[in-house]
Formats: structure tokens, sequence, C-alpha cells
């Protein structure tokens, strides 16, 4: 094989792995939004909970102690699962920090490769 065809397949193999980078890349930020928006609405959903039940207990006139029960396991379950969207994003960055890692030493390793092709 030619040196210049070798310097092809080689800026070819770069080419495509960006591609493919790019490609997961944007899947990532396409999830991170999903589950940001999947929070927003977790947020709201919780708090017009929040806000129907104040109104209800009120309504028919629940003792303060029954008010502040039922107030408190619907923060504990907004925030249980707040927590839970939270450790997603962490998840989800983290195998993207993977993937950008393993790029880029792949990369690396193409332009080493291409660098010792064009010293021959």
């Amino acid at each position: 094989m030619s040196m210049d065809q070798e310097k092809g397949k080689i800026k070819q193999a770069m080419s495509d792995m960006e591609s493919d980078f790019l490609k997961r890349k944007r899947l990532f930020e396409e999830q991170e939004e999903e589950l940001m928006y999947g929070r927003d609405r977790t947020n709201r959903s919780f708090d017009d909970l929040a806000e129907s039940t104040s109104y209800y207990l009120r309504k028919f006139e629940v003792e303060d102690h029954e008010f502040r029960i039922a107030m408190s396991i619907i923060e504990v379950n907004k925030a249980d699962l707040l927590t839970e969207i939270k450790q997603e994003q962490k998840n989800l960055e983290s195998i993207f920090e993977d993937e950008n890692y393993d790029y880029k030493k792949q990369r690396d390793r193409l332009e080493d490769q291409l660098l010792s092709v064009r010293s021959e």
C-alpha cells in the first residue's frame, strides 16, 4: 500500500470515528434534554399535587398535624424522585465522559499513525 493510500485510510478512519462520536454526542444531549424535561414536568406535577392537596385538606378542615403529614409525604416523594433523576443524569454524564475519553484516545492513536506514515 502506498503512503498516500495509507494516509487516506487513516484520515477516513478519523473522519468516520468523529462522525460516530458526534452522533453519540447528539444522542447524549437529546437524552439529557429529555431527562431535564421530565424533571421539570415532575416538579410541576408534585407542586400541583401539593397545591390541590392543600386546598382540599383546608376545605375539609383537617387538623394541622394531618395536613403536615400529607404535605410531608408529597415532599418526600418529590425529593426521592428528583434524587433518582439526578442520579440518572450523573450516569449519563459518566457514560458520555467515558466515550469522550475513548474517542480522544483513539483519535490521538490515529494522529500518531498519520505522523509516523508522514515521517517514513
